[in-house]
């Protein structure tokens, strides 16, 4: 019995050192430098995007809207969420927020509440009335009611959380 002990512990040495001698061989070599040149970060020419990996709604034909999401993503989405469910990575613990995706709580809303609780703030929601410009926060009442499923004819749907960069 004696004998197959002292052959699993050798087995096993062997093996141990075996390991290390195949780790460590890995680690003298230097990954290759390269340089840093502005040309890495261009975008690609217009020839080189396949229009159909695109996905469909990323970019509308109204900048007013592009502007607005990009506002909301910005200004907002870490509280009320990139689809507006109030499920935000940044809102307090413990708070729950408004879903705008909500039909019942929409109506519950007149824009000029909307405009005022983004100008003023409101509860623990910070004011961005000297932050945001007048227009700027129409855009964001007006994204704010592209939440709302019932008016999906009406208004362009926001993004989905998984179409966010």
């Amino acid at each position: 019995m004696r004998c197959r002990s002292n052959r699993f512990e050798q087995s096993s040495w062997i093996l141990a050192a075996g390991l290390a001698v195949a780790v460590l061989s890995g680690c003298d070599k230097e990954p290759p430098r390269s340089e840093w040149t502005p040309a890495d970060h261009r975008h690609p020419p217009e020839s080189a995007v396949d229009p159909a990996r695109v996905p469909a709604g990323s970019a509308s034909k109204d900048p007013t809207i592009d502007a607005a999401r990009a506002l909301w993503r910005v200004t907002c989405a870490s509280c009320h969420g990139v689809g507006g469910d109030g499920t935000g990575a940044g809102r307090p613990p413990g708070v729950t927020l408004a879903n705008f995706a909500d039909p019942a709580w929409q109506k519950t809303r007149t824009d000029g509440d909307l405009a005022a609780a983004i100008r003023d703030g409101r509860g623990l929601m910070p004011k961005f009335g000297d932050q945001i410009n007048p227009t700027g926060i129409a855009a964001l009442v007006a994204h704010i009611r592209s939440f709302d499923p019932t008016k999906a004819d009406q208004a362009p749907k926001p993004e989905s959380a998984g179409d966010a960069p």
